[in-house]
């Protein structure tokens, strides 16, 4: 649940809201759990941080094991693929 819970938390930042918000995450309830380590969280900080005010579109989506969330982001384009 907590993995869901983060990730649509993510995904609410990243499409409705400038995407450079997305490093107040750090503050989620779920965020140590979501993140033990920093190497597939500053990726999104650098992509958001290009998108400036454009908001981002999900790439790939979907979950590995229950608990590993597979969201890929872009931007500027509006194509997904979506994992069982």
């Amino acid at each position: 649940a907590w993995a869901r819970r983060f990730a649509e938390a993510a995904r609410g930042v990243l499409h409705s809201r400038c995407p450079a918000d997305v490093a107040a995450l750090d503050g989620h309830a779920d965020f140590a759990d979501a993140v033990p380590t920093p190497d597939h969280y500053l990726p999104l900080l650098y992509l958001a941080g290009l998108a400036g005010d454009e908001p981002m579109s999900v790439l790939v989506d979907g979950y590995q094991g229950g608990s590993l969330s597979m969201a890929a982001y872009t931007v500027g384009y509006q194509g997904a693929v979506t994992q069982a």
